[in-house]
């Protein structure tokens, strides 16, 4: 082969990675996403009135996160969410992303509107979805939160014996996490698991 013609061939390979390169760029990050996020642990009805006060993303990724970030926040403060239409709309994006993290939290907020929605049995498929997601990652709030929810669905279906391992989960991930707070709910959790089990000696310890 020629050498001009092996260099023209460099040039368009060139090119063309350029150009997929560019394509598969991720968008920078809004900032009222950012602050959204920074806030929603603590004061989620702050994040909430900075998130319906932005004016609505374009960019598909950041539009997924507003999705799930609204959604967090109206779930954390217990205020309606008459379908998963929303939240939807994250979990469709994540779903075939790499972002384990991502992927858990719409999973999560999936299980927990529709279980707040009497669906119980897609909630526990989401749930369980989101335990998977979120062994993949190091957020332990979110692995508390995970295991508390599923906890919580197992005690309400009477599965009583998954229920004290979740919650043992729980308690690991509260740990690991720090979250003296979280630490207690679970303690409080496997005492309710026992005294549902009529261990009420067990349920007293913990």
């Amino acid at each position: 082969m020629k050498p001009n013609a092996v260099t023209c061939l460099l040039l368009i390979f060139c090119v063309m990675n350029l150009f997929f390169g560019c394509s598969q760029r991720k968008a920078a990050p809004l900032p009222e996403l950012e602050r959204a996020e920074a806030v929603m642990f603590d004061h989620p009805d702050s994040a909430l009135r900075i998130l319906e006060s932005m004016p609505m993303p374009t960019d598909k990724e950041q539009h997924a996160l507003w999705c799930l970030l609204v959604t967090q926040a109206k779930y954390k403060q217990y205020l309606p969410i008459p379908s998963d239409s929303l939240i939807r709309i994250a979990y469709d994006y994540y779903k075939p992303t790499d972002d384990a993290r991502c992927k858990a939290m719409s999973a999560l907020y999936m299980g927990g509107v529709n279980y707040r929605l009497q669906k119980i049995e897609t909630a526990t498929a989401y749930y369980l979805e989101a335990e998977v997601e979120v062994e993949k990652t190091s957020d332990y709030k979110l692995g508390y939160l995970v295991m508390s929810g599923l906890g919580n669905l197992y005690l309400y279906r009477h599965l009583t014996d998954y229920a004290l391992e979740v919650f043992q989960k729980a308690y690991d991930y509260a740990v690991k996490d720090s979250n003296k707070r979280y630490e207690m709910n679970s303690l409080r959790f496997m005492a309710r698991y026992y005294s549902i089990k009529k261990d009420y000696d067990q349920s007293i310890i913990y």
